[in-house]
């Protein structure tokens, strides 16, 4: 009973945890408990890793737990737009990393590009409409320090890692799980990635030239996860040669026919 309370955390002990938690919780749930929990709250360390719920629709106010919750906690009719510049101020220009719901307009990813200039990781995501997606290439130079990128097939590949290889310098890893990989995308990668150190190609659909060609052409990948892909077999002799000096290599589960046993 004579402990400390957890309001009395030092300042930046309370910000350390709470950079951990979700955007929901940081805007509805840690600034109730107590003042100085709600000072910690609003430190811009703690929006450094802006992933929005995926689920927010287009017209946020759709009577779900979420929309209720902010609707009583500010008494303020978002739209998805407002909401996410207003999510996007707290961070006051750390944001290091960013996920986007799919009702993202072209307006908030202005915003997001021109707000978010210390960004080094960036998730594109699934829903986001093709007039959205078109966009991305020409923001990308505003991200000269993105280093990840979680993309899937919708999105303009090649246009993209352009854009990457003339701007982002630091740029490292490329998530791509389902994606369909063909030379053309094969081609876009080692071409424009040549030193790639990470590559997440987990069930995708991808020719067996097409491993041939990125393992032969990304000479500085240290992880390559291709489990569970299909058009190549997870056994086959040239390309396990060619990933020997990959000290994290995974094929398995990945068949030519895709029939997995």
């Amino acid at each position: 009973m004579g402990g400390r309370k957890w309001e009395d955390l030092n300042m930046d002990c309370l910000v350390n945890v709470f950079h951990k938690v979700g955007i929901e919780s940081l805007l509805l749930d840690v600034p109730r408990v107590c003042k100085s929990w709600h000072r910690a709250s609003l430190d811009p360390k703690c929006w450094e890793s802006l992933m929005f719920p995926e689920d927010i629709k287009c017209k946020i106010w759709d009577n779900g737990r979420f929309s209720k919750r902010l609707m009583m906690e500010y008494q303020e009719n978002f739209s998805s737009t407002a909401f996410i510049k207003f999510v996007i101020d707290r961070s006051r220009g750390c944001a290091a990393a960013l996920g986007l719901p799919g009702c993202c307009t072209e307006e908030a990813l202005e915003y997001a590009a021109n707000e978010c200039p210390e960004l080094k990781t960036l998730k594109l995501n699934t829903d986001l409409p093709n007039k959205q997606r078109k966009i991305i290439p020409r923001l990308i130079p505003k991200w000269k320090n993105l280093e990840v990128l979680v993309l899937d097939r919708r999105h303009k590949m090649k246009e993209i890692l352009d854009q990457i290889a003339l701007h982002c310098s630091n740029f490292m890893r490329l998530s791509a799980p389902g994606i369909k990989v063909g030379n053309w995308e094969a081609s876009a990668i080692v071409t424009s990635l040549p030193n790639l150190r990470y590559l997440v190609l987990n069930g995708a659909t991808i020719e067996r030239k097409s491993v041939v060609m990125i393992l032969q052409g990304c000479k500085q990948l240290v992880h390559l996860d291709a489990r569970g892909c299909t058009r190549f077999d997870e056994d086959d002799a040239e390309i396990l040669e060619l990933a020997s000096h990959i000290p994290s290599f995974m094929c398995e589960g990945s068949r030519r026919n895709g029939r997995f046993t």
